[in-house]
Order: structure tokens, then C-alpha cells, then sequence
């Protein structure tokens, strides 16, 4: 449950930061805006990534023979 709401609270984060960058027309644009929105998207994509190399790549195969202990 906690991991959900810290991605949904990270989602939103980043979401806030990218239409803060999105907002500032007329304005010099802060670097903390887009440095914030980076950050977010990058560990938005960490966390998928790490769930997709779980499922994916370290699955456990139940084809493959066991290897046992002597």
C-alpha cells in the first residue's frame, strides 16, 4: 500500500514540476522546476523498469533443472 501512494505522490510531483515548466511563458524558466521533473520521471521509470526486469528477466523457470547442494 505504501509503495502505491509513494508512486502516485512521485507521479504527482512530477506532474506538478512538468506544468510548472509548462506555465512559465514569459518568465525566465528555474532550473529547480526542470531538475525537480528529471528527477521524478527518472525514478518513475527506475521503478517500472525494475518491476519489468523482475517479472521478466529473473523469473523463475520451472523448466529449468535444479541445481543441488552435495
Amino acid at each position: 500500500m505504501i509503495r502505491k501512494i509513494s508512486a502516485a505522490l512521485l507521479a504527482i510531483v512530477g506532474a506538478i514540476a512538468i506544468g510548472g515548466v509548462a506555465l512559465q511563458r514569459h518568465e525566465p524558466i528555474n532550473a529547480l522546476w526542470i531538475l525537480t521533473a528529471a528527477v521524478c520521471v527518472y525514478l518513475l521509470g527506475y521503478r517500472f523498469y525494475a518491476a519489468w526486469i523482475a517479472a521478466r528477466v529473473l523469473s523463475v523457470d520451472a523448466s529449468r533443472a535444479a541445481i543441488q547442494a552435495a
